[in-house]
C-alpha cells in the first residue's frame, strides 16, 4: 500500500496534513479533558454540600440521642433534632446528587468532545488520501508488472485532459494503440506525474 507520495512537494503537503490532523486532535482532546477538569471541580461545591448535610445530620443525631436521655421531657426534647437531621439529610442527597450529575456531565462533554474530534479526524483523512492511497496503490502495482505501462498510459488516457495528452504526442490514442513506447511511456509518465509518484531507481523497490 502507497501511503505517501514520492515527489518532495506532495509527500511534504501530505505530511503536513497528517501532523496537522494530529495536533488538531490532540488539542480537542486536551480541551476535552480540562472541560471534564472544569466540570468535576463544579461538582465540588455538591460533595461540601454533602459533606456538610453529612455532618449536620450526625450531630443533630448526637444531640438527639442525648436529649433523649433527659428523664421526662427527653422524648419532646429529641423532635426537633431529628426534624434538624432530616434536614441536613436532604442537604446531603441534594449535594450527592448534584455532584453526581456535574460528573457525569463532565465525563459525557468529555468523552463526546474527544470521540467527535477522533471521527472527524479520520473521516477528514479518509476523505482526502484514502482515494490517493487507492490510485497510488494500484499505479504502483502496475509499474512493477510487465506491461504495467501500457496500462498506466491507458489511465492516463482516461484521467488526464486533452491538453495534458497532446503534450505527449500529437495522437496519444492512436500512439497508445500501436504500442508506440515512447509515447506509452510518457503516458505512464504522466499518470505518475499526477498521482504525485515517480519510476523506482533502478535497484530499488517501488514499495
Amino acid at each position: 500500500m502507497t501511503l505517501y507520495s514520492n515527489t518532495p512537494t506532495r509527500r511534504t503537503l501530505q505530511i503536513v496534513t497528517d501532523v496537522a490532523l494530529i495536533i488538531w486532535t490532540v488539542a480537542l482532546c486536551w480541551l476535552a479533558w480540562v472541560i471534564g477538569a472544569r466540570m468535576r471541580d463544579l461538582g465540588e461545591a455538591g460533595r461540601q454540600l454533602r459533606d456538610g448535610g453529612s455532618t449536620f445530620d450526625e450531630q443533630m443525631s448526637t444531640l438527639a440521642q442525648k436529649a433523649g436521655d433527659i428523664p421526662l421531657v427527653g422524648t419532646s426534647l429529641q423532635e426537633p433534632f431529628h426534624a434538624a437531621a432530616g434536614a441536613g439529610v436532604s442537604v446531603r442527597e441534594a449535594g450527592e446528587t448534584f455532584a453526581t450529575n456535574i460528573d457525569r456531565l463532565g465525563w459525557l462533554l468529555a468523552a463526546t468532545i474527544a470521540l467527535s474530534s477522533l471521527f472527524v479526524a479520520v473521516m477528514l483523512w479518509l476523505g482526502l488520501r484514502l482515494p490517493w492511497v487507492r490510485r497510488a496503490s494500484v499505479a504502483s502495482r502496475r509499474l512493477q508488472m510487465p506491461g504495467g505501462d501500457a496500462l498506466l498510459a491507458w489511465d492516463a488516457l482516461e484521467a488526464s485532459k486533452p491538453a495534458s495528452l497532446l503534450a505527449v504526442h500529437p495522437d496519444p490514442v492512436t500512439a497508445w494503440r500501436m504500442g508506440d513506447p515512447a509515447a506509452t511511456r510518457g503516458l505512464a509518465d504522466l499518470r505518475l506525474a499526477q498521482l504525485g509518484l515517480r519510476r523506482p531507481v533502478a535497484g530499488v523497490s517501488a514499495d
